[in-house]
């Protein structure tokens, strides 16, 4: 549920007079640059076609002084930074503003991993926490025609690395054999147990409600922890409750503990 200002909403509201609503897709409305193209998201799938297709036009005609202010705000729903990814992936310049921020969702970037420009890539490639939180992004950037082999091969060796297991992408499974040797090309290294076998293990652990566990059940959790990857970890700490985060925060490495504080 999107959080809207009273001047906002008003000129949202499915029930506002259809004036109301066009002034606000035709971006008449003076508003600070996160709530114009928060308006302008939300009018896009407005009942009234008009008033859907000036806030679609309106969108992609915003200046650059309210879009470069708006798509940087981490503050704006991640909704609308996904969507306005959606329609900006090839423009470098509002494209990188959206894969730096850190509330543009996970999903929208991997969208946008396949067909953006080559400089968009390097800024996604280099976002290491997103790349294991989300596989789907690393997934999309090696399918994308502008990356060059040197900035696959670099995420790639990464991932592997880190415990990521991707057996449909070719590049992830030549990158296995190039760090742990040809017998890995068939079977990789076992790197220890998955966020969700974890979670499976324990039960109730990604249930924030849940109560305490007994100490022998949080002595094996926390041996089960650190057999996990990093790549584990991380998912873990975004699917698993209070009690999972309490131990992978004082995880030696520093992607984990970031992972844990986001969650």
């Amino acid at each position: 549920m999107l959080e809207l200002s009273s001047t906002l909403k008003k000129h949202v509201d499915p029930g506002s007079p259809i004036p109301l609503r066009m002034m606000a897709a035709k971006a008449l409305v003076p508003l600070p640059p996160p709530d114009m193209i928060t308006a302008l998201f939300l009018l896009t799938s407005d009942a009234d076609e008009k008033v859907r297709a000036t806030a679609m036009e309106s969108a992609g005609k915003l200046p650059d002084r309210i879009l470069s202010s708006g798509l940087r705000d981490e503050g704006v729903n991640p909704p609308v930074l996904g969507w306005f990814l959606d329609q900006l992936s090839r423009q470098d310049v509002y494209a990188e503003m959206l894969v730096l921020n850190a509330s543009t969702p996970d999903d929208a970037v991997a969208r946008a991993a396949s067909i953006c420009g080559m400089r968009t890539a390097e800024i996604i490639s280099q976002n290491q926490l997103r790349l294991l939180r989300h596989e789907d992004v690393v997934r999309q950037l090696c399918l994308n025609p502008n990356c060059g082999p040197a900035l696959i091969d670099g995420v790639c060796d990464f991932c592997v690395r880190s415990g990521l297991i991707l057996a449909d992408v070719p590049q992830m499974r030549t990158a296995r054999v190039r760090i742990f040797g040809p017998e890995a090309a068939e079977a990789p290294p076992d790197l220890g147990p998955t966020a969700d076998e974890v979670i499976e293990e324990f039960g109730k652990l990604d249930d924030e409600n849940a109560p305490p566990m007994e100490e022998g059940k949080r002595l094996t959790l926390a041996q089960r922890i650190m057999k996990m990857s990093i790549a584990e970890k991380i998912k873990l700490a975004t699917k698993g409750n209070k009690e999972a985060r309490s131990y992978l925060l004082r995880d030696s490495n520093k992607l984990v503990s970031v992972a844990v504080i986001r969650s």
